[in-house]
């Protein structure tokens, strides 16, 4: 297997995007300057066994037959750009279809079927689009629509979503890429972070030095205000919500349809935990020696007093 480290790969093209819930920008910096690999866990594992099943079950569906381009392969493809090494991939296969159209096909085995009711999630539409774009950079004659089969595991039979992409777009996102890595890989100039474990991360005390505030930021302080005051209500219906489902609930564990559809839980759970105040008065000298002083950077943005 390639080394991950030397280039970029799909999951790191929707990282890079911000598309990637799981992956920054600079968790795919440090990977490459790391020369880490991401190591194989049970669910990518898995992933890997069924996704034959899938594909043998979709290319039955189509009645297809798998594109590999002269590769030594059955289906999966290693494709990198002609020009750029460190820009390359591993689409899950093209296949042509009987009308003789080339469709380039993502599989899926997902267990959360919300994911997929508005569609295919971002984060997979853009690590497609990055495999299409370099298929067609290649010169293969790849159609622009691609086919997604999704295991969503309540479901019968996979689902197949056909999404088509803008060819203009795609060489966007190459050169997109190529300018990533140029400047953080080539340049070694650090991604900036991009939530707020990463800012801690880089910044974890203060200067003391003060920033001159401008106009942008004021704006930006006001609707973070904004944002608050309607998670607030959001919040307070949330509660209103959950001691409705609780009154309904009394001392019974959950509500269930006819159909057996489960509506709301409340169980009862054991669990064990310190009891600090229990420790303290009992074992003074070992509390105190327990004790470890830390700082931390508490983060505000005061409301500007309205005048009267």
């Amino acid at each position: 297997m390639l080394d991950r480290s030397t280039y970029l790969g799909g999951h790191d093209a929707s990282a890079i995007l911000g598309l990637n819930p799981y992956r920054t920008p600079l968790d795919v910096y440090k990977d490459k300057k790391d020369k880490t690999n991401e190591p194989e866990n049970y669910r990518m594992a898995k992933g890997k066994a069924v996704e034959p099943v899938i594909a043998e079950w979709y290319r039955n569906h189509v009645g297809g037959k798998w594109v590999t381009f002269g590769q030594d392969t059955d289906r999966e493809l290693e494709i990198f750009h002609p020009v750029h090494p460190f820009l390359g991939g591993h689409p899950d296969g093209v296949i042509k279809l009987p009308n003789g159209e080339m469709r380039m096909v993502e599989i899926k085995d997902s267990k959360r079927p919300q994911d997929w009711y508005e569609g295919v999630p971002e984060m997979h539409q853009a690590q497609a689009e990055y495999y299409l774009s370099l298929l067609r950079e290649n010169g293969h004659n790849v159609s622009c629509v691609v086919d997604f089969i999704a295991d969503v595991g309540s479901e019968k039979e996979p689902r197949v979503v056909s999404m088509s992409f803008q060819v203009g777009h795609m060489k966007c996102i190459l050169d997109e890429f190529y300018a990533w890595w140029t400047e953080h890989i080539i340049n070694d100039i650090e991604p900036a972070p991009t939530n707020p474990a990463e800012c801690l991360a880089k910044w974890p005390t203060t200067g003391g030095d003060i920033v001159a505030g401008t106009q942008e930021h004021q704006l930006i302080a006001e609707r973070y205000h904004e944002i608050q005051d309607m998670l607030k209500i959001l919040a307070d219906e949330k509660q209103s919500i959950e001691v409705s489902l609780k009154r309904s609930l009394a001392d019974a564990e959950a509500i269930v349809t006819p159909e057996g559809k489960k509506i709301a839980t409340w169980k009862t759970h054991q669990a064990e935990r310190l009891h600090q105040e229990s420790l303290k008065s009992s074992y003074p000298e070992a509390y105190k020696a327990c004790l470890k002083q830390s700082s931390y950077r508490r983060f505000a943005v005061p409301r500007s007093r309205r005048k009267k």
